[in-house]
């Protein structure tokens, strides 16, 4: 079963998010590999994390390249 969080994360465009965004999607993806570790979707929630964290680096890339 699909739960409110998982629909939202999964309809992210990730390329667009802002910082803040970007950090609570970071928490709320790593709220559910916690909770759920043994879930089918493990992976997936593991590539969505890797690539919101790489968001983040592109972000802070950014402020610093000003």
């Amino acid at each position: 079963m699909t739960t409110i969080l998982e629909f939202v994360l999964d309809g992210l465009d990730i390329p667009t998010l802002d910082r803040q965004h970007a950090v609570e999607a970071s928490f709320y993806i790593r709220h559910l590999i916690e909770k759920q570790p043994l879930s089918g979707r493990i992976e997936h929630y593991r590539k969505l994390e890797s690539a919101i964290q790489h968001r983040l680096n592109e972000l802070r890339q950014e402020r610093f390249s000003l």
